[in-house]
């Protein structure tokens, strides 16, 4: 699978953390995944030693357990080294503001250098591209897409499925008929993003909308009454509906 949005390298990656608080709360573990022209060719993964054990809530939730973080080293050194593997890569994550928080908070604190790379997410982009859909976490998307390897609350398989995710967002957006490509050049048309300029690349060549006319027919001036007269819901929605009294004066009027 290869669109020509989709950036010839890039790193899905997924944090597990002891909690929301990147002030006060651990990344325990890291996990990225390289795909180079669509496919994923090389994976990191590693535990980071939290302050406190993980709460019986994150053990549930991720499997991850206190013992497994004993011998793991200091969260320090798995960035330095998560650091070197993405290199200069685009960055995706599936609600990549709360995990680079992190990632940010944890390089601050521990004064190391900063990390640059451009961002995705793959959230953002699963919006665009699948519009109505009642859920857009991510082992929800991952079965509506039928993916063969289900997200896990690991970072490992969750940086998986956040790349296969964001990879069929930007083909099907690729895929959108040209005015819903020109829809989304408008809505980026300020803004200097990576997201932005990513979009951009699928803007039809004349993005201008073309409007319909509108005109409003003549009609029998309004009288006024001394009295007041009640209206009830049901004249109101016929008033507003595709066939009502407005849609009969109004040109291409959209219910």
């Amino acid at each position: 699978m290869h669109s020509n949005l989709l950036p010839d390298e890039f790193v899905a990656f997924d944090l597990e953390t002891t909690g929301l608080n990147p002030k006060t709360d651990d990344i325990i573990e890291i996990a990225g995944v390289l795909f180079r022209q669509g496919l994923a060719v090389e994976s990191f993964a590693e535990f980071a030693k939290p302050k406190k054990p993980p709460s019986a809530f994150v053990t549930q939730l991720t499997g991850i357990r206190a013992e497994d973080l004993t011998g793991a080293d200091a969260v320090s050194p798995v960035i330095s080294r998560f650091a070197s593997f993405i290199g200069d890569r685009p960055l995706v994550a599936h609600n990549v503001g709360f995990d680079f928080k992190f990632l940010r908070q944890k390089i601050n604190e521990f004064q190391l250098p900063e990390i640059s790379n451009a961002l995705f997410d793959s959230l953002l982009f699963s919006r665009l591209a699948l519009p109505g859909l009642l859920s857009y976490k991510l082992e929800n998307l991952a079965k509506y897409l039928n993916l063969p390897n289900l997200p896990n609350h690991r970072a490992g398989a969750d940086a998986h499925a956040c790349g296969q995710v964001f990879m069929i967002a930007l083909e099907r957006l690729a895929a959108f008929p040209e005015d819903k490509r020109a829809a989304l050049g408008r809505l980026v048309t300020a803004q200097e993003t990576p997201t932005a300029h990513l979009i951009r690349k699928v803007v039809p060549a004349s993005p201008k909308p073309v409007k319909p006319k509108r005109s409003f027919r003549t009609h029998e001036p309004l009288a006024p009454r001394d009295e007041m007269a009640p209206v009830s819901g049901a004249e109101i929605d016929r008033f507003f509906e595709s066939a009502g009294k407005l849609s009969s004066v109004v040109d291409s009027y959209e219910f």
